[in-house]
């Protein structure tokens, strides 16, 4: 029996997905300007701490982002929000590279290019 993913380890999957591409300091401005977006429908969104040290970039989840399921709809929120931000900057191309990732699109994350 397969156990589902927890948020932490959805979210971990998706900063890894966007550093690959765009770098550590591009994914953690535009996770920030998400999290801001996101944070009215998802208050505990600014419970994610983004902070840099040294020339790395530490991602510290809310705590209950670790059990199963929960904050799932947070997450999903600063995935909307993600993608208003990353379709103005690369049109369609991150959000369909993102969708294609099975962790991310089976967690309701990047479906695919807004019409």
């Amino acid at each position: 029996m397969d156990v589902a993913p927890t948020t932490a380890q959805v979210f971990d999957r998706l900063r890894a997905s966007l550093v690959e591409v765009i770098g550590t300091a591009a994914t953690a401005t535009f996770l920030r300007r998400a999290v801001r977006k996101a944070a009215g429908a998802s208050p505990e969104l600014l419970m994610l701490a983004i902070t840099k040290e040294q020339l790395d970039y530490q991602y510290v989840v809310p705590e209950h982002w670790s059990s199963n399921g929960a904050g799932m709809p947070a997450l999903v929120n600063l995935s909307t929000a993600l993608e208003g931000l990353l379709l103005d900057l690369t049109g369609g191309v991150m959000i369909r590279r993102l969708g294609a990732i099975p962790l991310l699109r089976d967690a309701g994350l990047f479906r695919g290019e807004k019409s």
